[in-house]
């Protein structure tokens, strides 16, 4: 685990802080996680009461699907947040966009049958998402 983290888009429009205590990184491979992304996502998470926005220019979006929200900077494109309909503790934040050294590991990964045909699974614990609460 690690202490505090802070992050941005690209463009610089979007920053944040997360102060509180991070969780380790899980990599996910859902479809809608790579066509977010690109590819899979590797994310940790922080309380949301310990996670500060700054959005100077008004430029975070939020991308709806019928279980989660999206988070990304519509000026560079870049994908900064996740949000489950179904946790209103934490968000969230993918591990790319965060600035300097994390502190972190990543130590898990789910949705494994979902994952392109293009690459191997990742040596690490296979979870569910029941497991990152």
């Amino acid at each position: 685990m690690s202490e505090g983290i802070q992050g941005s888009c690209m463009c610089g429009s979007v920053s944040y802080v997360a102060s509180g205590e991070m969780r380790p990184i899980c990599a996910c491979h859902c479809t809608q996680c790579r066509k977010f992304s690109g590819h899979f996502t590797t994310s940790t998470s922080s309380a949301k009461k310990d996670l500060t926005v700054s959005n100077t220019n008004g430029t975070l979006s939020w991308y709806k699907t019928d279980s989660a929200s999206w988070g990304f900077c519509n000026r560079c494109g870049s994908s900064l947040f996740f949000q489950p309909d179904d946790n209103t503790k934490r968000t969230s934040i993918f591990a790319g966009s965060i600035d300097g050294k994390t502190g972190l590991n990543l130590d898990s990964q789910m949705y494994c049958e979902s994952k392109g045909d293009y690459y191997e699974l990742l040596d690490v614990e296979t979870i569910s998402m029941d497991d990152l609460d």
